[in-house]
């Protein structure tokens, strides 16, 4: 697909994303006002599910950073060795 014909749907359907875009912010915030007045029903699963989405943020992390460690190791063992 080229990059013209790219453009062109995006400019044919740019009008109904943003009304589309509007109309997500417009339901978030509702939902967030409601929660904000409401706060007996957020519920005990939405409680759990938001923990369980932190600790896999935290273990990909963890993951994150040791597979940096190991690639930052090798760089440096690679680099002394064509130095030495």
């Amino acid at each position: 697909m080229s990059t013209i014909t790219t453009n062109n749907l995006f400019q044919s359907y740019k009008h109904e994303y943003l009304a589309w875009c509007d109309d997500k912010k417009m339901q978030e915030a509702k939902r967030q006002e409601y929660l904000r007045r409401n706060p007996d029903a957020i519920k005990d699963y939405d409680l759990q599910r938001a923990k369980i989405l932190l600790n896999a943020v935290d273990i990909m992390d963890k993951a994150v950073s040791v597979n940096s460690d190991h690639t930052n190791t090798v760089a440096e063992s690679i680099t002394n060795l064509s130095l030495g």
